[in-house]
């Protein structure tokens, strides 16, 4: 469901579909196997994602406070999920492109 890239300039989460509460624990126990700390950026491709909960943006929160809001990159969001991250003024914890 999801994919995970590594280079050694970045981390890119591939999401998709519809981030609700069973997928955001997905993503937390998927992204346990990596040292977030060790990359210079974590990237999260939303390209292909439709919908995201409360417990996906807990999960940016958490990682952007862990590792730095410079470190993380959330692209390719569609207009509706946009809305979602400049509503809870996501742009002072991440950088969304």
């Amino acid at each position: 469901m999801f994919k995970y890239k590594q280079t050694p300039e970045s981390l890119t989460c591939i999401l998709q579909g519809k981030i609700d509460l069973l997928a955001s624990e997905k993503i937390t126990g998927e992204l346990e196997q990596f040292n977030l700390y060790s990359f210079p950026v974590i990237v999260f491709d939303m390209k292909d994602v439709i919908y995201v909960s409360s417990s996906f943006l807990g999960i940016i929160a958490k990682i952007s406070k862990e590792v730095g809001k410079d470190k993380i990159i959330i692209k390719n969001v569609n207009a509706v999920i946009l809305k979602v991250l400049e509503i809870v003024n996501f742009k002072e914890i991440c950088n969304i492109e």
